[in-house]
């Protein structure tokens, strides 16, 4: 898989996580990272990202209720 690809399904902290499979990436090893420069935009989106993932599974789980939408 891609770096873009595995930074999507993976919180690097902002940092470049280096090439890995399909298959350890479904085990859920944490990729190896380079010590780049930090994109805080990018930090940013995937910080928003994870918030967003993890409000979803509390209210899949039943754990919280969904917000109200705006219109």
């Amino acid at each position: 898989m891609t770096t873009d690809q595995i930074a999507e399904k993976v919180d690097c902290g902002g940092k470049a996580p280096l090439p890995l499979c399909k298959h350890c990436l479904d085990l859920r090893i944490t990729p190896p990272m380079v010590n780049a420069s930090t994109n805080f935009a990018k930090k940013s989106k995937q910080g928003k990202s994870k918030r967003k993932r993890q409000a979803d599974w509390a209210v899949a789980s039943g754990y919280r209720k969904a917000r109200a939408k705006t219109n």
